[in-house]
């Protein structure tokens, strides 16, 4: 008897070719270059190389593309990943996000959808930028079921400006992520057997320029905003106070910053400590009201149910005191987020995983890793 069999080609050369396991990411920040190299091939994610180099530092302009190249290259040669395919991402101000809502409607013609809603949303014409989408799931609302969706769009000269700059450092870049969904990907617990955060949890990234929050509930990406304060406004504050330049105090944020406790500030004795906490908690003054703003805001959206806990990301959550000063601020228990990731033994000290400055670039590096979802 014949069999009338069918082959799917791609199907089978799937199974013929092995899977690609191992991922590298590259986070461009303000203050440092970060780089992580991940592999996906066992039941957790293996860290194989996490490294940073220092920008240089400056509270005025920004080096010129030369020195941004040059700075880009050292990290690459450092990291050891010269002639690599990289995961990049690009900073919160480049980017154009919106968080839309479209009826449930076949694949092909979601890409059509998203884009009449880019023009009516977006004041850049379509022609000038990159426009990509990310379902991140489905909800109730008051016309029914509707798909929702992260629309990202960016500048085709702003992409292809930091495309060429990595290709002149010796990587290429394949493809370009989102902070919010690096984050997402590193603490919300969607990825390795780990257990997921209980309730709904805010995760914080706060850089040196931007800060990033996200509200997840069980898995799932409800609500983000980029926020334009960061810790540079904490070295302004104490560069202002001191009178000095803005390397100064950042040196001296870096290395004497702390926040005292509301006990400690009563035992206190040094002026010199006082002064210190005084400008530190003049400059989380504007990033505290802003992130407080973003949460209200969404707690205001129809459906939220309250966020249980915060999980805190980027440099800034290094500061001295931060974390207890952050839970008394917001009136919501604050912690440094924890990576769903292992590391070779004996390398914790080369590969400082648990510094939450490091966070976004594991997320990157994490973006084919498998999702669970509920």
């Amino acid at each position: 008897m014949k069999l009338n069999t069918r082959i799917d080609i791609k199907e089978l050369v799937g199974r013929l070719l092995p899977k690609q396991t191992l991922f590298v990411a590259v986070d461009y920040g303000t203050r440092w270059i970060k780089t992580a190299s991940v592999s996906i091939a066992g039941p957790k994610p293996m860290l194989l190389q996490l490294s940073r180099v220092a920008q240089p530092l400056s509270g005025a302009d920004e080096p010129d593309q030369e020195a941004r190249v040059a700075r880009l290259a050292e990290a690459v040669e450092l990291a050891g990943i010269k002639n690599q395919e990289v995961i990049a991402t690009l900073s919160a101000d480049k980017v154009i996000t919106r968080h839309i809502q479209l009826p449930i409607i076949p694949e092909k013609e979601l890409a059509s959808a998203v884009s009449f809603e880019a023009e009516k949303l977006i004041p850049i014409p379509l022609s000038d930028l990159i426009v990509r989408h990310v379902k991140l799931g489905e909800s109730e609302g008051e016309e029914g079921r509707q798909q929702e969706v992260l629309l990202a769009a960016v500048p085709i000269e702003v992409v292809y400006g930091f495309y060429e700059m990595f290709v002149q450092a010796g990587v290429v870049i394949s493809a370009l992520d989102l902070p919010s969904l690096a984050l997402w990907r590193a603490l919300s617990g969607v990825i390795g057997p780990g257990v997921r955060p209980d309730g709904v949890i805010a995760i914080v990234d706060i850089g040196a320029v931007n800060t990033t929050l996200i509200v997840v509930d069980q898995g799932s990406l409800l609500f983000w905003r980029s926020l334009a304060v960061g810790g540079d406004m904490l070295t302004k504050s104490m560069a202002d106070t001191y009178t000095t330049s803005f390397e100064e105090a950042q040196k001296l944020k870096e290395e004497s910053g702390k926040i005292l406790s509301a006990e400690e500030a009563a035992n206190v004795i040094s002026p010199e400590e006082m002064q210190l906490d005084f400008s530190l908690r003049d400059g989380l003054g504007e990033i505290v009201k802003e992130v407080r703003r973003s949460l209200d805001f969404y707690a205001g959206t129809r459906g939220a149910r309250p966020v249980q806990k915060i999980l805190l990301s980027g440099g800034t959550s290094n500061l001295k005191g931060f974390v207890p000063f952050l839970t008394d601020a917001l009136e919501l228990p604050a912690e440094i987020g924890m990576l769903p990731v292992d590391a070779p033994p004996g390398t914790e000290q080369e590969m400082p995983y648990r510094d939450p400055a490091m966070f976004i670039s594991v997320g990157l590096a994490l973006r084919e890793a498998s999702v669970n979802l509920i």
